[in-house]
């Protein structure tokens, strides 16, 4: 991380310390753990990205958040969120964000209102710890991992003394090969960091795109990732154990993307990387239909105050035209659609499953169809609006919407 904030362009560290979220989990005695809400005060906190996958019964509730201020048993909160604290805790942070503790689950109201600023949590955090590897919260991630690369005759393993008198380890050494136009098939012995749960799940891109560091516990091994890239912890950097090869599975370089639109190449930048998020978010799994919008509501704010164009249900109103032009992916009969009302369908978040943005060639290839080709559109907005399901929520669920077109 030090190396990162002075030798990268990724967002630093502020002199100022931002806002904390309106409640956190003070983790300074990691065995008695409580809540503390803020009140918005000033202090580096860190924030967790993880897979639910299974009821919560010991969120915090309107029921328990008095008591959870004074104190929340560890004995009953699954061994993610405990391993979480430990994390926060060792890396001498006080303060962590968990969305099951820090936000009122029977609330609606709460729901809303941390919803709204659910940028600026991940944007502000100091870190975020991403869990990939588990895909259920009780799992946990501090724990042993067994070998996660299929072993082949080829391979062979050697003893290895641990430093500081710590005894004995191994070393597994594996070839691997592959050939310039013949990549090697994706079996066990290759990891695929799209195969990860965190990248299977709607809710955790946005987390991991927004925030500037993150460390993330692979099924291989610790990650730290920024803006620029990943880099495994202790050195062992092999090409293939990375996720660069497969730039939607990490954080898009949102430092290098404009601030500003000076050019239409800084336009064309900004919405291929918005297409490349869609493409991205689409091939994850949502549990609630009705949250696709509110899932990506976070990114779609942060590009709004880039592009500064009004957000429609998916698609920009500045580059309507070609934002309708998206495709359903491996789908040969009828389009699935959610059996309640979600979107309008002239959006993409209409219809579940992959969705990309095609140039209409016969190849079907996925590019950035971008303003610099709006020439050649052969029709006009007449009309297009949506109506927003919640008012405070500009970039949440609608309700409806109509789009006319000559």
């Amino acid at each position: 991380m030090q190396d990162c904030l002075r030798t990268h362009d990724c967002p630093a560290l502020q002199d100022a310390l931002p806002f904390l979220p309106t409640r956190v989990i003070d983790c300074s005695d990691p065995s008695h753990p409580r809540l503390f809400v803020s009140g918005h005060a000033p202090g580096r906190y860190i924030a967790l990205s993880y897979v639910w996958g299974e009821p919560q019964p010991y969120s915090t509730t309107s029921s328990n958040i008095a008591s959870y201020v004074q104190h929340i048993d560890t004995q009953f909160l699954p061994q993610t969120i405990k391993d979480a604290i430990i994390i926060t805790n060792m890396l001498g942070i006080r303060y962590l964000w968990a969305d099951t503790l820090c936000i009122i689950q029977d609330s609606d109201e709460d729901k809303v209102h941390e919803l709204g600023h659910m940028k600026n949590i991940y944007r502000d955090s100091y870190l975020t710890i991403v869990v990939a590897s588990a895909n259920r919260v009780s799992e946990g991630f501090l724990h042993r991992r067994e070998d996660t690369l299929r072993l082949n005759r080829a391979d062979f393993t050697l003893p290895v003394v641990l430093p500081e008198g710590r005894g004995t380890g191994s070393v597994s050494f594996s070839p691997m090969y592959m050939e310039i136009d013949n990549p090697v098939t994706m079996d066990d012995t290759w990891y695929e960091p799209l195969k990860e749960p965190v990248h299977q799940r709607a809710w955790c891109m946005q987390e991991l795109f927004l925030s500037p560091r993150s460390l993330v516990f692979a099924s291989h091994t610790l990650q730290y990732q920024c803006q620029k890239g990943a880099r495994n912890i202790g050195g062992a950097d092999n090409e293939y154990w990375t996720d660069d090869r497969i730039p939607w599975s990490r954080p898009p370089p949102i430092s290098g993307i404009p601030q500003d639109v000076k050019t239409i190449d800084d336009l064309d930048n900004i919405y291929g990387a918005w297409k490349t998020i869609v493409h991205s978010y689409t091939r994850r799994s949502i549990s609630v239909p009705g949250d696709k919008l509110v899932a990506l509501a976070a990114l779609a704010e942060y590009f709004h105050a880039i592009v500064q164009a009004p957000y429609l249900a998916g698609v920009w109103q500045n580059t309507l035209l070609m934002d309708l032009l998206w495709a359903h992916v491996h789908t040969t009969g009828p389009w699935p659609r959610p059996s309640k009302y979600r979107a309008p369908s002239w959006s993409w978040t209409a219809i579940d499953g992959l969705v990309a943005y095609y140039d209409g060639c016969a190849k079907g290839c996925l590019v950035s169809v971008a303003p610099k080709t709006m020439h050649a559109f052969v029709a006009q907005v007449v009309l297009c609006e949506t109506a927003l399901q919640d008012a405070t929520l500009p970039f949440g669920a609608v309700s409806g919407g109509v789009l006319v077109l000559r």
